[in-house]
C-alpha cells in the first residue's frame, strides 16, 4: 500500500533512483480477469479502458482478490469526505486531515485527503553485489538459486528484506558435494515453510526456512531425479525432467512427504506454470494447457503448437498466459481453454526477457534498464500502466511480495516500491495514479474533472 515515505539510507552505494509521474503514461482502467469455468469460454470480454474509468467513483480503489484495482467499489467514502465539512478544521469521519481550508498543494487536499500518501514509483532498497538468477519472495524475506554467470556462492542464498531501506544477507545453504556431486540449482518455489528446489545432478531439494536465519534440509522421502522447472500451489507442485519426458504432478501437503498423484505431458518439458485448476507445460510438443480439477486425472485441454521459443519463464492467469521468450514477450488467450490462441500484442520493444511476474491483470516485465508494467486485462491491447527504468544494471530475475517488486541485477538485488497493482490509486489526493486520467485534488464533478476521470 501507499505510505509516507521517509528519507531512506540504502545499505550500499547505490545508484540514483528516480521518480514517475503517470501523467506520462496512457489513459486506461484494469479490471479483475474475467476467468473461465473448466473448459468453457468466459462469458464477459474484456473491458475498455474507457469503460473502466467511467466505473471510478470514490477517493479509493482498492484491489480485488486477483490484485488488480476494483473500479466498482462504493463510493461511501467520497461522498463523506464531499461534504460541506471538508474545511471547518475538524477531521470527521471519511476525512484523513482537515485543516481549515479547501486548498490544494498544502498537504491536506480540497477532498481532506493526505497528500503525501500517493503512489509514487521509486527505488527504496538495494544490495550489491549478490546476484541470483531465480527468486521468490514472501513474508519480508527473498529466496534465491544460482543461474548462469552469477556470483552467488550457495545452493539457496536468502536475504533479510523486512527493513527495505536496508536488506540484507540473512543464510546460504549449501549442499555436501560428497552427498550431491555437481549439484546446481536449476528452479526454485515456496509452499509454505519450505523453500523446493530442482537441480542438476540430478536430484531434488526440500529446504525448511520456517526460521530464515537457520535454513535446513528437509527429510524428503519423495522425488529425486526432478532437474527442471518448478511450481508451486498451494498443495500442489508441479515439477519436470528437463531430460525426461513427461511432468509430474505432487501433493506436498506433508512437506517431508511428497507423494506423486499425476504423470502429465507429452515431451521434454521446459516450463511450468500452475493457475487456479490448470497446469501449464511448455516442452517440445508446444504449449500444453491440462485440467487439474481432478488431481489424479489430468486431462489435456488444449494445445499451441508450434509455438515460439526458446522460452524461459510461463505465468498465467485466469485468462492469458505470458511467456518470456528471447525473441520476446508471447501472449496466449485461454479464456476458452481447449481453444487457446497466440495473440498479438505491443509490449514494447523486442528484448530479451530471462524472467516476468504477474499478478492479476498487471504483468511485470524486466527489460534492460529496469521494470515495465502493463495493465492486461486485455493481452491483445495491453495499457503501459507504469514503469521504472533507473536500474544501470540488467536485471536476471523478478520476484513480487506486496507491496514491492524485486529485481536481481548483474550488480545485486533492487527493490521498488508503487508500482502499479501493488499500489492503490487514491482519487482526490492531488496525485495521478493510475488508472486515474486526471487528480485536482477534490471531489467538484462540474471541475472538468469528474471522479479522477476527464469530463
Amino acid at each position: 500500500m501507499a505510505r509516507l515515505r521517509p528519507i531512506l539510507a540504502l545499505s550500499t552505494p547505490l545508484l540514483a533512483g528516480g521518480c514517475f509521474s503517470p501523467t506520462d503514461l496512457d489513459d486506461g482502467g484494469a479490471t479483475s480477469g474475467t476467468g473461465a469455468t473448466l473448459g468453457t469460454s468466459s462469458s464477459a470480454g474484456p473491458t475498455t479502458e474507457d469503460t473502466a474509468l467511467t466505473e471510478l467513483t470514490g477517493p479509493t480503489f482498492p484491489t480485488d482478490s486477483s490484485g488488480a484495482p476494483d473500479t466498482t467499489a462504493a463510493a461511501d467514502e467520497s461522498t463523506t469526505s464531499s461534504a460541506t465539512s471538508c474545511g471547518d478544521g475538524q477531521p470527521d469521519d471519511g476525512e484523513e486531515c482537515d485543516d481549515g481550508n479547501t486548498n490544494v498543494g498544502d498537504g491536506c487536499s480540497a477532498a481532506c485527503m493526505d497528500e503525501s500518501i500517493t503512489c509514487d514509483t521509486a527505488l527504496v532498497g538495494a544490495l550489491s553485489p549478490f546476484q541470483v538468477g531465480r527468486m521468490v519472495a514472501d513474508g519480508g524475506y527473498v529466496y534465491g538459486v544460482p543461474g548462469p554467470n552469477t556470483n552467488a556462492d550457495g545452493i539457496l542464498r536468502i536475504f533479510d528484506a523486512t527493513d527495505v531501506a536496508a536488506p540484507a544477507p540473512l543464510s546460504t545453504f549449501v549442499v555436501d558435494p560428497l552427498d550431491y556431486p555437481n549439484w546446481h540449482a536449476r528452479g526454485i518455489a515456496k509452499g509454505g515453510d519450505h523453500v523446493w528446489i530442482a537441480g542438476g545432478g540430478p536430484e531434488f531439494l526440500s529446504i525448511d526456512v520456517t526460521d530464515p536465519a537457520l535454513p535446513l534440509l528437509g527429510d524428503l522421502d519423495g522425488p529425486n531425479e526432478i532437474d527442471g522447472p518448478i511450481a508451486i500451489q498451494g498443495d500442489l507442485m508441479l515439477t519436470a525432467e528437463s531430460v525426461g519426458d513427461d511432468a509430474r504432478l505432487y501433493d506436498i501437503s506433508d512437506p517431508n512427504s511428497a507423494m506423486q498423484v499425476a504423470l502429465l505431458g507429452t515431451a521434454v518439458e521446459y516450463d511450468v506454470a500452475l493457475h487456479d485448476t490448470w497446469a501449464i507445460l511448455w516442452g517440445n510438443a508446444g504449449l500444453e494447457i491440462h485440467d487439474i480439477s481432478v488431481v489424479g486425472a489430468p486431462m489435456l485441454t488444449g494445445l499451441v503448437a508450434p509455438f515460439p521459443g526458446p522460452t524461459e519463464r510461463i505465468v498465467a492467469n485466469d485468462d492469458s498466459i505470458f511467456v518470456a521468450a528471447q525473441g520476446g514477450l508471447v501472449a496466449v488467450d485461454y479464456s476458452q481453454p481447449d481453444f487457446p490462441q497466440i495473440v498479438d500484442g505491443d509490449y514494447g520493444p523486442v528484448d530479451y526477457h530471462g524472467d516476468l511476474a504477474l499478478r492479476g491483470d498487471f504483468l511485470y516485465l524486466p527489460v534492460s534498464n529496469g521494470v515495465n508494467v502493463y495493465d492486461v486485462t486485455d493481452p491483445a491491447d495491453p495499457i503501459q500502466a507504469g514503469t521504472y527504468l533507473q536500474i544501470e544494471a540488467f536485471p536476471t530475475a523478478v520476484a513480487i511480495d506486496p507491496p514491492y517488486l524485486y529485481l536481481s541485477t548483474e550488480d545485486g538485488l533492487r527493490i521498488i516500491e508503487d508500482l502499479p497493482g501493488l499500489c492503490d490509486a487514491r482519487c482526490g489526493n492531488a496525485f495521478v495514479e493510475y488508472p486515474e486520467q486526471c487528480d485536482d485534488g477534490n471531489l467538484d464533478p462540474d471541475d472538468g474533472c469528474d471522479a479522477c476521470v476527464e469530463a
